[in-house]
């Protein structure tokens, strides 16, 4: 018996790498050197691309239709009140002469005045002092009446309403204050500018 062991050996299996073709690696290089080529010749004709140019101007077209009016703007701030104006002439008291009953008038007898305000001056109001000499005659006599007639005419009328006692009478003095007219006052009026856009064509 052989002191060394024997068994049966499996030869293993050897890939052997096949050899590349003669025309590949020309090929290779060949298309890596067309494509550098063409690279080049891109960037060449971009470079010496003449600048685009631009066309004729077109004709203007026709106006747009009219748009709508704008929404109404907002009212300005009040202004600064403005100077006072000079002072006005100074008014009449005009009166007629004072009208005097008979003594002794009885009961219902009236006096009636009519007075008027001089030349361009206009009617502002008017009125009458009625009186009676003696307390108890002075209290039976009254203004019963006291109104404008016309635009520059005040009517006054005084009553006797009770005896006046022996000798007595009734006495009217009317009045009336006249003014000047005022010139018109100048106003102005600011008309609210409206502004509409119209939106290109």
């Amino acid at each position: 018996m052989s002191i060394f062991e024997t068994g049966e050996m499996t030869p293993e299996t050897v890939q052997t790498a096949r050899p590349v073709p003669s025309w590949v690696v020309p090929s290779v290089v060949a298309a890596l050197v067309l494509g550098v080529a063409g690279l080049g010749v891109g960037i060449y004709a971009v470079a010496t691309m003449p600048g685009k140019t631009s066309g004729p101007r077109g004709a203007v077209g026709p106006a747009g239709p009219k748009g709508d009016q704008g929404l109404q703007g907002v009212t300005g701030a009040v202004g600064p009140a403005g100077p006072a104006g000079p002072t006005g002439p100074s008014g009449t008291l005009a009166s007629t002469a004072t009208l005097t009953s008979a003594a002794n008038p009885p009961v219902g007898t009236v006096l009636v005045g009519r007075t008027s305000c001089p030349p361009n001056t206009i009617l502002l109001t008017g009125s009458a002092q009625v009186t009676a000499t003696g307390t108890i005659a002075d209290r039976n006599v009254e203004l019963r009446t006291s109104l404008p007639m016309a635009p520059n005419i005040w009517q006054t009328v005084a009553l006797v309403t009770g005896p006046l006692g022996s000798g007595m009478s009734m006495s009217m003095q009317p009045y009336v204050v006249c003014g000047v007219a005022a010139k018109p006052a100048t106003t102005t009026t600011t008309v609210p500018k409206t502004t509409t856009t119209v939106p290109p064509t």
